[in-house]
């Protein structure tokens, strides 16, 4: 019982770091939402490209090293 208690700052920290990154996957998610629904809605409306938004949402969310010399 006490060996599990010295471990409890651990996995404390632990749940912290998985709580910030859920809520990270959860914004990119509802971002990714909101920009399959905006192309739809620019599909539904003629738009020559409806697809740019969802190619600008995963361009923003893409790491910052691979976003270089991507050329579209």
């Amino acid at each position: 019982m006490i060996a599990a208690l010295d471990d409890i700052d651990t996995v404390i920290d632990e749940v912290t770091g998985l709580r910030a990154e859920l809520a990270s996957v959860r914004y990119q998610r509802a971002n990714l939402l909101a920009a399959i629904r905006a192309t739809l809605a620019a599909h539904h409306d003629g738009d020559d490209d409806p697809l740019y938004y969802v190619r600008d949402e995963l361009h923003a969310q893409m790491p910052a090293d691979h976003r270089t010399g991507e050329g579209r």
